[in-house]
């Protein structure tokens, strides 16, 4: 959801040879979670990747305060958000997407797996990508 340059890059090669595309950080490296909203705890991930760390700005924070709200108006999570987002767009880009979640828990792999219940409407996806076109 942050990182489209993959639209434009390897989807339309895997359209043209009928492969499928992995989504390999669907959740940003937990930055589409709330675990960096009051700010980076001992161990996170953000503490010993520098990379992550810099993406963590007052920006990214608001605008997953944001995705947090329309989440919980629609009674779910942000990962689930996330993930179920990322299924919806397989029509639209016309491929098929598998996310790879990255879990540390039997209750956030359940979280994810909640996602397949998901059911985002076309409205839903262009509010969640005019907040998400807010990371910068």
């Amino acid at each position: 959801m942050l990182s489209r340059e993959v639209e434009t890059t390897k989807v339309p090669v895997a359209r043209q040879y009928g492969l499928s595309t992995v989504a390999y950080s669907p959740l940003s490296e937990g930055l589409l979670s709330d675990k960096y909203l009051s700010g980076i705890q001992d161990r996170a991930r953000a503490t010993y990747s520098e990379g992550l760390k810099k993406e963590i700005t007052e920006e990214k924070i608001e605008m997953v305060r944001e995705l947090l709200g329309f989440a919980r108006e629609k009674g779910i999570t942000l990962p689930q958000l996330a993930v179920a987002w990322i299924l919806k767009k397989q029509p639209s880009l016309a491929v098929t997407i598998v996310p790879i979640v990255g879990v540390s828990s039997t209750h956030q792999l359940m979280e994810n797996l909640q996602a397949l219940d998901v059911n985002l409407s076309e409205e839903d996806m262009k509010n969640v990508e005019e907040i998400a076109s807010k990371s910068g």
